[in-house]
């Protein structure tokens, strides 16, 4: 059996900080043992290890202890040129790029499979809609990480045109799957009842990103504030320190789901509204395109005028019945993803 050395980020969180509804999981750390993560930070890369599993690799899972200061980084090199040295591990599967992505790259003995989730390849912006000083460092580590990895995966093919022609044949285009089996329609009436939601209101999901200025929440408040002096009976349902489980009343609560990002890899939120039969009006974001163009009742736009954002919207309302769309996201089971990243995998090292 391959054994693989999967290394995480996330942010350690000391259990009297985190909010009282925030689930924490614990997890190994390179170099300062067990401890507390929060799950709604990792539970996809969790899930991306655990396909892997399926796939027939053996796993050994690490979190960054800390990816801010370098005085952490450089013990989390140190940690991998260790771990590495020998024959334990086949390679090293790491998630996010930037430095910690560079780092593993640079120090680790064994071949790298990168996988890229976003903000790590496409930045991170200010209020003015410029990249900021970080992101440009945050890109800047990320393609040098890309030009040692053996392999790299990326959400979506926007992220792919983003790296140079000539590491093409060394990327895989492979959104994250959801769990068609925590995602799924229920009734909307009872769907509001649980969160005490008037029937008759009109309702929009919107998540912030708890102040990441790539999801533009400020714009998205804008919208909303048009929409509330149009509908008396309005909701706007900002998401927060909801835990993951619970999101799928939300999403059968909701007429709608809102995103008005910057940029993104490919949001698993359009995922999770497509498979509870969720309509989406979304920026021209990651995949969203390929997701939604072919949905009913879902709509792409090009540009940050409110105005178009407030007539699709509007679209929605004035359809009483949910559109059938679910169709969308049956593809993404984990299975055929675990296969496809698999078999790359195995290409990249000439193994079987």
């Amino acid at each position: 059996m391959n054994k693989v050395l999967c290394l995480l980020p996330g942010t350690i969180v000391n259990t009297g900080n985190a909010a009282g509804n925030e689930a924490l999981v614990k997890c190994n750390t390179l170099v300062n043992g067990i401890q507390n993560f929060l799950h709604k930070e990792i539970i996809n890369n969790l899930t991306s290890v655990e396909n892997l599993q399926k796939q027939g690799f053996s796993t050994e899972v690490f979190c960054f202890a800390g990816r801010k200061k370098m005085t952490d980084l450089l013990k989390s090199a140190g940690a991998i040129a260790s771990k590495t040295k020998n024959d334990r591990y086949q390679f090293v599967y790491v998630f996010w790029g930037g430095i910690s992505g560079y780092i593993t790259t640079l120090f680790s003995r064994k071949p790298v499979f990168l996988t890229l989730l976003g903000s790590d390849l496409l930045g991170t912006y200010k209020q003015d809609g410029r990249q900021s000083s970080k992101g440009k460092l945050l890109t800047f580590f990320t393609r040098l990480a890309c030009n040692n990895a053996r392999g790299i995966i990326v959400m979506s093919q926007d992220m792919c045109s983003k790296l140079p022609e000539k590491i093409h044949n060394k990327v895989l285009v492979a959104p994250e799957c959801i769990d068609l089996n925590k995602f799924y329609p229920i009734d909307k009436a009872e769907a509001r009842n649980k969160l005490n939601i008037p029937q008759h209101n009109k309702v929009i999901m919107f998540f912030p990103g708890e102040g990441r200025i790539v999801k533009n929440a400020a714009f998205a408040n804008r919208i909303a504030e048009k929409l509330s002096a149009t509908y008396k009976d309005f909701t706007f349902l900002e998401i927060k320190n909801t835990p993951h489980s619970e999101l799928v009343t939300y999403y059968n609560a909701a007429d709608l789901l809102l995103i008005t990002s910057l940029h993104e890899g490919s949001n698993n939120s359009i995922k999770e509204a497509i498979a509870c039969n969720c309509p989406v009006v979304s920026s021209n974001a990651g995949d969203a395109r390929e997701r939604l163009s072919s949905l009913d009742q879902c709509f792409v736009i090009n540009n940050f005028n409110e105005s178009d954002y407030v007539s699709a919207i509007e679209s929605i309302f004035s359809t009483n019945k949910k559109p059938e769309i679910r169709r969308g996201v049956e593809d993404l089971t984990f299975a055929k993803t675990g296969e496809k990243i698999a078999n790359f995998i195995r290409k990249q090292l000439q193994i079987k």
